[in-house]
């Protein structure tokens, strides 16, 4: 017999729990869908080559291989387990160009795999759930600010507590990196130390950058730069204020201003623009987008994404830019059981549970039980006529709110297990009232 081991990073939910997730998903899924997005589904498996070289995440990619594989090397036909959605969405927008209408609006809910040291919050196998929405050759601004606003909408309905949506630019970044003279290589790793700060603190986050050859006067300055957060109706005073000469700066100081101009006061109240907001992935070229929640900042990222206008040039000749947010599903999952954050769901979606007296009345009770499904009330029936404490403590155990009795005089009782009252009913209009 094998001795079951858990395997730590690839997380299983009870039935209650994952209930729980099904409903969050179905609520992001509402929001996506009234924005105009569709679904789509991509494969699990991509080649090495579509996945690699995107930032660090190439030593975290799960390769596919037959257990008595002849050969174990690596190379750019390997099957690869995908560890994001963007990229297989990149390669799917490039290999089916002409038969999607666009601006092309997807959202997308599937597992991803990441071969990372499991801890809070990260997990080997995961659930993501992005939208994304791409354009030919150009993608104007007020997408972004949809993406911005998804987010805010997304947290208010979930109600998880406060939130906060933290933006930033890209080009904001690299505009300060080049204003204080880093070449190319220094400025993308700038950007990866940068993104640590919330971390490892301001002096660690100072130390590394020396290391890259920043000097101690310039990388105070940008540290002091990366500090800054403001509302947005103070970004255009901010960072006007910063005198940073760079094209690629005011480019996105530009973007930045329209993004705001663009954002509903509903879900300004929720945006920060947070100058030390980097992310890590090097396919972000403009907006970037972090959702955290208040009382829990140190868990970090519970949705991210941000702008890519160069993604499928990898596949394709075609200019293709796009924005998109990741709400990650798992990661969310985990902080919500950790923290009790969500009220408890009933471990079965059954309303009704129909009792057995005896094996007569086996027949009787599955027709009524059919009746009521058509009526749109989940029933069950119970699977042999044990004693009614049993069945009642059955039903105890899954949340079911309602025991249905079927008496001699062919009349039905239903039973509120919460309140204890007990009634006749007439089947049609009870089932109307809760269906």
């Amino acid at each position: 017999m094998s001795k079951i081991r858990n395997i730590s990073g690839f997380p299983e939910w009870l039935p209650a729990e994952k209930r729980l997730e099904d409903s969050i998903v179905d609520q992001v899924k509402q929001i996506y869908a009234l924005h105009g997005y569709t679904p789509i589904e991509t494969r699990s498996v991509e080649l090495m080559s579509t996945l690699a070289s995107k930032g660090d995440i190439n030593k975290e990619i799960y390769v596919v291989q037959r257990a008595q594989a002849e050969e174990t090397s690596v190379d750019d036909d390997t099957f690869a387990l995908h560890f994001d959605l963007t990229v297989p969405f990149a390669r799917y927008v490039s290999q089916y160009f002409n038969d999607l209408t666009f601006p092309f609006k997807r959202y997308q809910l599937q597992r991803s795999w990441r071969g990372e040291r499991p801890q809070e919050g990260r997990f080997r196998e995961f659930y993501q759930f992005d939208a994304d929405v791409v354009a030919i050759d150009n993608l104007p601004i007020c997408h972004d600010a949809e993406m911005v606003t998804i987010a805010t909408k997304i947290f208010r309905k979930l109600a998880l507590g406060d939130f906060t949506v933290r933006i930033n630019n890209r080009k904001l970044l690299l505009g300060i990196y080049e204003h204080f003279g880093l070449n190319g290589e220094q400025r993308q790793d700038a950007i990866t130390i940068i993104d640590k700060i919330a971390k490892i603190g301001r002096e660690q986050v100072i130390a590394e950058l020396q290391k890259i050859s920043v000097n101690s006067e310039i990388a105070n300055k940008i540290v002091t730069t990366a500090e800054l957060q403001m509302a947005p109706s103070e970004v255009a005073k901010g960072l006007r204020a910063l005198e940073i000469s760079s094209d690629t700066f005011q480019q996105g100081l530009l973007e930045m201003e329209e993004l705001i101009s663009l954002l509903p006061l509903a879900a300004q109240a929720n945006v920060v623009v947070d100058m030390s907001l980097a992310r890590g992935l090097d396919y972000y070229t403009g907006t970037i987008i972090e959702t955290v929640l208040n009382d829990y900042q140190s868990f970090g990222s519970v949705c991210g994404g941000g702008r890519y206008d160069n993604l499928t040039e990898r596949f394709s000749s075609k200019k293709v830019p796009g924005v998109g947010i990741s709400v990650g599903v798992t990661r969310l999952m985990s902080l919500i059981l950790a923290k009790n954050l969500a009220p408890i769901v009933a471990a079965s979606p059954t309303k009704v549970l129909i009792t057995l007296y005896n094996e007569e009345q086996i027949v009787k009770a599955f027709q009524i039980a059919e009746e009521m499904r058509e009526l749109g009330v989940a029933t069950e029936v119970f699977h042999k006529p044990l004693k009614l404490g049993k069945q009642i403590e059955f039903a105890d155990k899954k949340n079911i709110p309602y025991i249905l009795f079927l008496q001699d005089d062919g009349s039905i009782e239903i039973k509120d297990l919460k309140t204890k009252e007990q009634k006749k009913i007439s089947l049609a209009s009870w089932c109307a009232e809760i269906a």
